[in-house]
């Protein structure tokens, strides 16, 4: 039963998610702990209050906190560049499924799963996509039951700790192991999370967007937005 996976549904719930964020590599994940005011501040910046309200901003809030300090990344501006590309990728944190594949009754799902190679649409606040990285992802997060993603990829919408876990092993994975994010290059991190971004005219706007989010970010970590590097981002040159 995959609803066996946690004990309860929020991570702040600290046991309810602990066994899903532990395992082998538990120990070389120490990430930073951000400050709970301006994880607050950074959240407000890229407007995820106006989406999410109330105790659900509380706990994400702390969800975040906890997912970043259970993680490799290890400096603010590593975190600022996860949480610009989150709110970028769920619309300031509003959206867990990717919008096109669910709208108007799911009329568009068939070409999506045609696409994606299966039901493995963007899920998760990293929305997360195509049959490679659920097989990869799931791998690194559900050792005992490697294909646990690809049997149940709903889970990562569907779950808050399996949403978290996913969105930092995603990171590990696909950017925080490139060469250059860890020291603040923003412009490999887009390249890593969403390639086109940096190379395609019309996803440019994506990039801006992406940037824009990542400076706010910054600020509310108290980091001079004019440190955001994006020399290897051609959209933002």
């Amino acid at each position: 039963d995959r609803m066996n996976v946690t004990v309860g549904g929020e991570l702040s719930e600290r046991q309810a998610c602990a066994s899903i964020f532990a395992g082998k590599d538990a120990d070389s994940r120490k990430g930073i702990k951000l400050a709970k005011d301006e994880v607050e501040k950074a959240l407000k910046a890229v407007q995820a209050d106006l989406y999410v309200k109330d105790d659900a901003f509380k706990r994400l809030i702390d969800n975040l906190i906890y997912a970043v300090q259970n993680s490799k990344i290890a400096s603010k501006k590593e975190a600022a560049m996860l949480i610009a590309h989150l709110a970028q990728n769920s619309g300031s944190f509003q959206f867990k499924t990717e919008q096109y594949c669910v709208v108007n009754n799911g009329a568009n799902k068939k070409g999506c799963m045609g696409a994606y190679g299966g039901n493995y649409y963007g899920r998760g606040y990293i929305q997360m996509a195509t049959k490679g990285n659920y097989e990869a992802i799931s791998k690194a997060v559900f050792k005992e039951e490697p294909d646990r993603l690809l049997k149940y990829p709903e889970m990562v919408a569907e779950d808050d700790c399996v949403n978290w876990r996913v969105a930092i092993a995603f990171w590990e994975l696909n950017v925080n192991s490139v060469d250059g994010v860890k020291d603040g290059k923003f412009g490999k991190s887009i390249k890593a999370v969403n390639p086109p971004d940096c190379t395609a005219n019309t996803h440019k706007q994506n990039a801006m967007n992406r940037l824009a989010h990542y400076k706010k970010v910054l600020t509310a970590f108290g980091i001079d937005e004019k440190e955001a590097d994006v020399s290897d981002c051609d959209n933002l040159k």
